[in-house]
């Protein structure tokens, strides 16, 4: 999978796990609600600067952007809640 790939679902997982929408990340990082959801859907190649933003709102290290998500053991890695709408 390309690296673009894997970031774009590691954001959007672990800004779901934190219980946040694209409106809310994007707020607490100061960017648009349209750049995070380039960024969820594979279109934005975001900079060093943006992804240290980015991890540090969602309360991760910067390297588990680019960790892909079938790498985490179960046990690290919880999966998102299902039937719940974030």
């Amino acid at each position: 999978m390309e690296l673009v790939r894997i970031l774009a679902r590691n954001v959007k997982h672990h800004r779901k796990l934190q219980g946040m929408t694209q409106e809310q990340l994007a707020l607490s990082i100061e960017m648009k609600r349209s750049y995070v959801s380039g960024i969820e859907c594979a279109n934005r190649n975001p900079s060093v600067k943006a992804l240290e933003r980015l991890a540090s709102a969602l309360n991760i290290n910067p390297s588990e952007l680019f960790v892909p998500l079938d790498k985490y053991p179960d046990d690290q890695y919880p999966p998102i809640p299902r039937g719940r709408r974030v």
